[in-house]
C-alpha cells in the first residue's frame, strides 16, 4: 500500500507535468490553456479554448478535480488532461 506522502508526490508530479504541457501548448499552438489551483479547497482545473481565448466565450474543454482523497479518480483525470494536451501539441 502506498503512503499518503507518495500519493501526494505523485499528484504533485502530475500537476507539474500538466503545467509544463500547458505552457508548451500556449507557446507552440493556436490554443489557449488556463491551469488553475484553488488552494482554499485544494482543487485544480484546466480550461482549454481551441483556436485561442475570446471574451464572453465558454471554454471547449473543462476538467476540475480535488487533489485529496475527496477525488479518488484524480490520477485518472490528470492522465486525461495530459493526454488532451499532448494531442493538441501533435496537431501543430
Amino acid at each position: 500500500m502506498k503512503s499518503k506522502k507518495n500519493n501526494r508526490k505523485n499528484i504533485d508530479d502530475l500537476i507539474v507535468e500538466i503545467m509544463r504541457l500547458a505552457l508548451k501548448v500556449n507557446r507552440e499552438t493556436k490554443h489557449t490553456v488556463f491551469v488553475e489551483f484553488q488552494g482554499h479547497v485544494n482543487s485544480a482545473g484546466i480550461r482549454i479554448y481551441y483556436s485561442g481565448w475570446k471574451a464572453d466565450t465558454d471554454c471547449d474543454y473543462l476538467q476540475c478535480f480535488y487533489l485529496d482523497e475527496l477525488s479518488p479518480d484524480r490520477v485518472e483525470k490528470c492522465g486525461q488532461i495530459i493526454t488532451k494536451l499532448k494531442e493538441l501539441l501533435e496537431e501543430k
